[in-house]
Order: structure tokens, then sequence, then C-alpha cells
């Protein structure tokens, strides 16, 4: 719509934002008559509609929202990789290439290290695609389209629904990628996310990389945003990507939504650090389910790939460093080890303290610590519970009840000031 009808059309509708993370989703409704509402539930699928009729005060089965205009900054895709919760994906790929994910580059996290340790790739299993073009784009091999529609309808017949394309020199000629996204589609496939779509440049690692992600994230985005713009009754939605800009859901891509709220969380720290007259300025972003952290130094800073857990992006980006620790972060000892991360306990269960049977978190740590005031929680809570989980972990333990409280803590705070050097020092 033109700009002057969307302002109009602004100043008669509810305007919302709504931040949605692994374990609490804040909202801000500011009427048509200017006056402003705050909200604060725990997350769960349908938070941001229930956000919604609760700020415009129209209660479930109580009659049709008015007209919405929602803005929307969400952790879903960040948290779902950080706790390794995505799609099964089928990767396919050049015929001879099966193994590019896995092999990787020459990227190295410590560059003395005598063993490399690679993580995983993403993917549930590889297919290699007969065809090749050469550097140019020009036809070399055809594909084998027969042979490919044989291959879908097995791995259809297998449950398998989800797909990455990433064929040798597509972002010089898509041809061969958009004619297996075809088949795929007719053959059952649900989401398939192609590299000349979503990175059409040089380098197949990292394009590969992106894809995988795309198609990782896909049918959970898709459904989450879908249910989010569906509620809205015929109002916009448009939702925060990692560069910081806000896209209307029509054209958002999953690969962009890794930095979403802790993209949302940069810019406001960086508009409240001019207000108050600061240049320089450090943004920590502590959520329930993962922590970032950002340096905004007079402008912020980007990049053009960017990391979220073992997953590499080719996607425009703030420059941001989030780590799987947050206060839902679930700790435990595993073979010996305190491991704080990455599964967190989310909005359902939650920590311990909450009282239906989640597990021990770092909130429950700080509760046990005395570092919490029982009166700052919106909700019921129960140190007694957080003391049961914390015995039952500390029985595989042979230190001191302090010594494993403040290991645990160690930890966390660890990971997180890590970030923060990366990033400053």
């Amino acid at each position: 719509m033109p700009r002057d009808e969307q302002a109009t059309a602004e100043l008669e509708s509810w305007r919302i934002y709504v931040d949605t993370g692994g374990t609490f989703t804040d909202a801000l409704g500011v009427g048509p008559d200017g006056r402003r509402w705050r909200g604060k539930l725990l997350s769960s699928e349908d938070a941001p509609r229930r956000a919604v009729r609760e700020l415009t005060g129209v209660a479930e089965g109580r009659g049709a929202l008015p007209p919405v205009q929602m803005r929307l900054a969400t952790t879903r895709g960040t948290n779902a990789l950080l706790e390794e919760n995505g799609a099964e994906v089928v990767f396919f790929v050049t015929e001879g290439f099966g193994g590019l994910l896995r092999i990787g580059d020459q990227r190295r996290p410590d560059l003395f290290a005598l063993n490399v340790f690679k993580p995983a790739p993403l993917h549930a299993e590889v297919v290699e695609v007969p065809g090749r073009l050469d550097s140019q784009g020009n036809l070399i091999q055809s594909l084998r389209t027969e042979l490919l529609k044989q291959k879908a309808d097995e791995l259809v017949a297998r449950g398998r629904r989800v797909a990455a394309v990433m064929l040798l020199h597509s972002y010089r000629n898509p041809a061969h990628e958009l004619a297996v996204k075809d088949v795929l589609l007719e053959c059952g496939f649900e989401y398939v996310a192609c590299s000349c779509q979503l990175a059409p440049f040089i380098k197949a690692v990292p394009r590969a990389e992106t894809t995988v992600v795309d198609a990782y994230l896909g049918p959970l985005m898709t459904e989450y945003l879908d249910g989010v713009n569906e509620a809205l009754s015929g109002g916009s939605l448009q939702v925060m990507n990692s560069a910081g800009g806000l896209v209307s859901r029509d054209y958002y891509r999953p690969k962009d939504s890794l930095l979403s709220g802790p993209a949302a969380g940069v810019v406001g720290a960086a508009t409240v650090g001019k207000i108050a007259g600061l240049e320089r300025l450090i943004a920590f972003d502590m959520g329930g389910t993962s922590t970032d952290v950002s340096r905004f130094d007079g402008d912020s800073n980007y990049c053009q790939t960017h990391q979220v857990g073992r997953a590499h992006l080719m996607a425009p980006a703030l420059q941001i460093e989030t780590v799987a620790a947050g206060g839902g972060s679930i700790c435990g000892i595993e073979e010996g080890f305190l491991f704080v991360g990455p599964q967190s306990a989310g909005a359902e269960p939650g920590p311990a303290c909450y009282g239906v049977g989640g597990p021990l978190t770092i909130t429950d740590i700080n509760l046990l610590l005395g570092r919490l005031d029982l009166d700052s929680f919106n909700l019921p809570v129960f140190p007694d519970a957080a003391e049961t989980r914390f015995e039952e972990v500390h029985s595989k333990h042979c230190g001191t009840r302090e010594e494993l409280l403040l290991g645990f803590l160690a930890l966390a705070n660890e990971r997180m000031a890590s970030n923060i050097r990366k990033i400053s020092v």
C-alpha cells in the first residue's frame, strides 16, 4: 500500500509490537487513541495471538479483533537451531559432492589444534543429483529427472518432506535447481529451499550451509508466522530480520529469522544509547534460552556472513554473538562433567521452581543462591521444587552444595563473558 495510505491505516488501527523469546513473550500495544498498554506472558505457539487479544481487550470467542498492525521479533528460529529442534532435511547436491558439508572448508576454530572437531551437518541425509553445469552456467550434463522422481517418491514414502537443493554454479544458471524443486514438490515434498533463491553467490559451501539452515527452520517458522498472520484477521504483519529491518510476512525467509529477536534488541539498545548521549556501548540481552551480545560505536556493525550455533550463513546481519545460555538453560552432570545448556526448559515446563516438574536451570541456581527476590516473579514460585531437583543432580557430585551451585553459575557466566570478549577485545 502507498505510504500515505499506510500511515492513515496505522492511525486508525492498533499498533502492536511483540518480542517472543523461548521463555517469555513481551508485547506493547498502542491504541487508536494513542494510549499504551503492556503485557508479558509465557511463550507458547499462540502467545502472539493471546498478546493481541489481551492488549486490545477482545477475549477469545467474544468478537472479531480490531484492525491490527503487528511488528514481530522472535528468537523462535534461533532457539530451534541452538536446541537442534528443526526439521529432518534431505540435502540434494551435485553428483560427486555428497560429502561437501561434512568435509566443509578450511575454517578452524583453533588454528593450532592437533585434533580438529567438525560438528555434524544439519541435514539428515544426502542425495546426489546427476547433471552438471560449467562455471559459466553452460550445460555439461542434463538432469536425469526420471531417476530423481524415483528417489523423491522413495523419500516421501519414508516420511521425508523437507529438502535443501544446492547444485554447482546455480548462481550463474538456476535452471537445474528450479527443475529439481519442481520435481520434489510434485512428488510430495512440502518445503524445498534452493540456493539460487536464497544465496545466489559464488562459494558452494556457504551457499549449501545457508540453504540447509533455511530448510531446517522452514516448516517451523512457516507454521508459526502463518498462525500469527491468520490470527490478525486481515491485519498486517512485519517481521524483524537479522539485519535489523522489518520485512513483510510475504517476503520473509526462515534463514533471516536467526537473529530476529537479537537484532531488535540491538536496534533498541542503540536508540536508547543515542537518547542518553552514549556513542559507544555493549548490548547484553539475556533471555530464557540464549544470550546475545553486540557492540555499538556510533553506528551498527554489519556482516555478510554469520554463525549461530554450528550453522554458518551467507546473509546480511547485525554483528551479534549468540550463546545457548540463559535463565532456562538446563544444568546437569554428564560423565562427571558439569553442563549448562544448550537445551532449555522453555516456558513449559519451565525451571524447576515453577513447580510443574521442570529440570534444574540457571534460574533455579540463582534462586537457591539467594540472588533472586521471590516477590519479583509474576507467577507462583516453589523453592522446594528447585531444591529437590538440585539434590538429584548433587547426588552425582562429590563437592559441596555451594561449590556445585557456583560451578554451574561460573560455567554459564564464562560462556557469556567469552562472547563479550569476542566483540570487544
